[in-house]
């Protein structure tokens, strides 16, 4: 009875979240996840706060769909969560962060478990918009293309204020994108 329970709880948990793709770490499978930074012209980056949990502000992430690259689901994410296309209003892909191990984080008791899954890797893919303007005049926060609402509110914040302020597990990876801040800035600086 127990392993049909299980069957299930996979299966809502895949109905509700596509197939993604996978890495090993440390002899355990992790989700691969892939964070959208989209900077503005002074370095910040745009950060949403969560529908479901007041106080938690995050940037525009979700999981690497099969067939798809960390930047193809950073694109996407960026669309789906905050209605940000790139390519229009000039917003363009700057780059990417190589992950390292501080990139892996657990999540216990959670759908992905019930999957075999430890929890996910964060990969970052960096984008910019050439405006300072207030995130909530040019974001959708209505959830695009079939999927829920994600954040309230959105607006810009420091990367390494968002790096010490995102939910305690995430913090090391984000620490390790912002490491990479002034190589960030410099191709800002470019365009």
């Amino acid at each position: 009875k127990l392993q049909f329970l299980y069957f299930i709880a996979g299966y809502l948990a895949n109905m509700s979240h596509p197939e993604s793709q996978t890495v090993e770490h440390e002899g355990e499978k992790y989700r691969r996840c892939s964070v959208a930074l989209l900077f503005n012209p002074d370095g910040d980056v745009l950060v949403g706060e969560r529908v479901d949990k007041s106080g938690n502000w995050g940037c525009p992430q979700g999981g690497v769909d099969v067939g798809e690259t960390d930047r193809e689901a950073a694109t996407r994410e960026l669309y789906e969560e905050v209605g940000v296309k790139v390519g229009e209003n000039n917003v363009s892909f700057l780059t990417e962060i190589e992950t390292d191990p501080s990139c892996f984080y657990k999540c216990p008791n959670s759908w992905m478990e019930k999957l075999g899954m430890a929890g996910q890797r964060l990969s970052f893919v960096a984008f910019h918009i050439p405006t300072r303007d207030p995130p909530s005049t040019f974001c959708n926060l209505q959830g695009l293309d079939g999927e829920p609402q994600e954040f309230r509110a959105v607006k810009w914040q420091s990367l390494s204020t968002t790096a010490d302020t995102i939910w305690m597990p995430k913090q090391p990876a984000y620490q390790h994108a912002a490491k990479h801040l002034p190589k960030i800035i410099s191709l800002i600086a470019k365009l």
